[in-house]
């Protein structure tokens, strides 16, 4: 095996650890939202008064469950696809289809994204933003999830991109990027 293959499959396994850490707490968030709704249902029907952060924690619940679980969509390759289209096409011209999809989704989409999550952070963070219901939760303690949730789907498919250009020149015997990176 190449030294850079090696690298390369090693960064895969890396990327797919933290993305398992990821979704695990995306679960454990699921969780908690179901339990804060359901609480937030016990205290208005017998207690006739509300929890006051059942929507606001559950906003923050939805974006954390979405960014954290982006990376394991770009590795799996499972994002919105036409696979009955898809389906038709030659191999070798799906795997080339899929290539520029990913430079575009990367370097268009992504590092916009990215920039602009950074920038909500940092400025939640240094003008001390806080959210206007009665929580008074610190702003940036959602945005960070946001902005780590995307470099990681942005380390992902950077990954993504570099196995496809390693194996953009052999046989086209799989268009399953993990396929590819386990093959000697």
């Amino acid at each position: 095996m190449e030294p850079e293959n090696t690298l390369l499959l090693r960064f895969g396994e890396v990327l797919e650890k933290i993305e398992k850490i990821f979704i695990f707490i995306g679960a454990i968030t699921l969780i908690l939202m179901a339990a804060l709704v359901f609480g937030e249902v016990v205290a208005r029907k017998f207690f006739y008064t509300s929890l006051f952060i059942t929507m606001e924690y559950s906003g923050y619940g939805l974006a954390i469950v979405t960014m954290l679980s982006l990376a394991t969509v770009a590795r799996k390759n499972t994002h919105l696809n036409v696979e009955f289209l898809r389906g038709m096409l030659p191999v070798g011209i799906r795997r080339r289809i899929d290539l520029i999809f990913s430079v575009i989704l990367f370097f268009i989409y992504n590092l916009v994204i990215t920039y602009v999550c950074y920038r909500l952070f940092w400025q939640s963070f240094i003008l001390h933003s806080v959210s206007q219901d009665s929580s008074r939760t610190p702003l940036w303690i959602p945005q960070i999830i946001l902005f780590v949730g995307i470099v990681l789907t942005d380390l992902q498919l950077m990954h993504n991109l570099i196995v496809a250009v390693a194996h953009s020149n052999e046989a086209p015997a799989s268009t399953n990027i993990q396929e590819s990176e386990g093959k000697e």
